[in-house]
């Protein structure tokens, strides 16, 4: 059977039931899962008993270096919204 490409593209809303966690194992890849109201996300390599590959490797730090500019970023404007609220004359 060939294999046909597909292509799926879907948002996850975080408010305050958002939740996210890692299901680690001691002789098989993790999983990660997002949960986010009525959906929850999982992320675990295809193969999850063969070898780590280098291509799983640099999934997983480029999934960390875009958590961190997104964690960066959410603390950037918590401080600007912070530091407005608390200027003389605000309401």
């Amino acid at each position: 059977m060939e294999h046909v490409p597909t292509w799926a593209s879907l948002g996850l809303r975080i408010g305050d039931e958002a939740r996210a966690w890692c299901l680690t194992y001691s002789d098989i890849k993790p999983i990660l899962t997002l949960h986010g109201g009525e959906l929850s996300v999982s992320l675990c390599p295809s193969d999850r008993d063969s070898p780590v590959s280098e291509a799983e490797l640099r999934f997983a730090r480029e999934l960390v270096t875009q958590a961190r500019s997104y964690l960066a970023e959410l603390e950037r404007l918590a401080h600007v919204h912070t530091a407005s609220a608390n200027e003389p004359g605000a309401t």
